[in-house]
C-alpha cells in the first residue's frame, strides 16, 4: 500500500505522470478492508486521470464494498463516484450533454450526499471538496445561484482554517490544462 501511495503522490506531483496507469504488479496484498479500500480509491483516481470511467466506477463500486459502516469511507466514495460523473465527459459533450448522459438530479443527488456525509463528519477538507464538487454539478446543471452559494460556504470554511492549512486547501494543484 505504500508503495501505490508513493505511486499516487508521484503521479500528482508530476503533470507528465498525469495519466499514467499505477501498477500493483509486485506489490504484497494488504488484506485488511481498509487497505483494500485505499487501494481501490487510488487506482480509480488514476483511471479517472485518464478518463476511464468504466474502470473508475468499478473501482468505486469495489471500494464501498470495503467501506463497510464506516461514514468517512463512504463520503469518500460519494464524491469520488460525483467528480468521475463530472470530470470523465468528452470536452465536446460539455455543451450538449453536459453531465455525460447522466441525469443531472442523480449527479446533483450524489454531490449533495457527499456534503452531508462532510457535514456530519466535521472535517474541513472534505466539506470543502464536497461542496465544491455540488457546485460544479449545479453549474453543469445550469443552477448557477445555488452554485455560487455552495462555493461561498466552501471559500467560509476554508477561511475558518488556520492561515497555513488554508493555503494548502487553496492552493492550485499543477494539473495539466486539460485536465482542470
Amino acid at each position: 500500500l505504500i508503495e501505490l501511495l508513493r505511486a499516487e503522490n508521484d503521479a500528482i506531483l508530476d503533470p507528465d505522470r498525469w495519466t499514467r496507469e499505477l501498477s500493483t504488479d509486485g506489490l504484497s496484498q494488504d488484506p485488511r478492508a481498509s487497505s483494500q479500500f485505499i487501494e481501490r480509491i487510488i487506482l480509480g483516481r488514476a483511471a479517472r486521470r485518464r478518463r476511464e470511467r468504466p474502470a473508475c466506477e468499478r473501482l468505486l463500486t469495489e471500494a464501498r464494498h470495503y467501506s463497510g459502516d464506516n461514514l468517512a469511507h463512504r463520503q469518500e466514495v460519494d464524491y469520488e463516484r460525483a467528480t468521475t460523473l463530472l470530470h470523465c465527459a468528452a470536452p465536446s459533450a460539455m455543451t450538449t450533454n453536459p453531465l455525460n448522459g447522466q441525469d443531472v438530479r442523480s449527479v446533483i443527488s450524489i454531490a449533495a450526499q457527499a456534503v452531508r456525509s462532510s457535514d456530519r463528519l466535521e472535517r474541513p477538507h472534505a466539506r470543502a471538496q464536497a461542496r465544491c464538487a455540488l457546485a460544479l454539478a449545479l453549474v453543469r446543471s445550469g443552477q448557477i445561484e445555488d452554485s455560487f452559494a455552495q462555493l461561498q460556504l466552501a471559500e467560509q470554511i476554508v477561511q475558518a482554517l488556520p492561515s497555513q492549512e488554508a493555503h494548502r486547501l487553496a492552493a492550485p494543484h499543477h494539473a495539466p490544462a486539460a485536465f482542470v
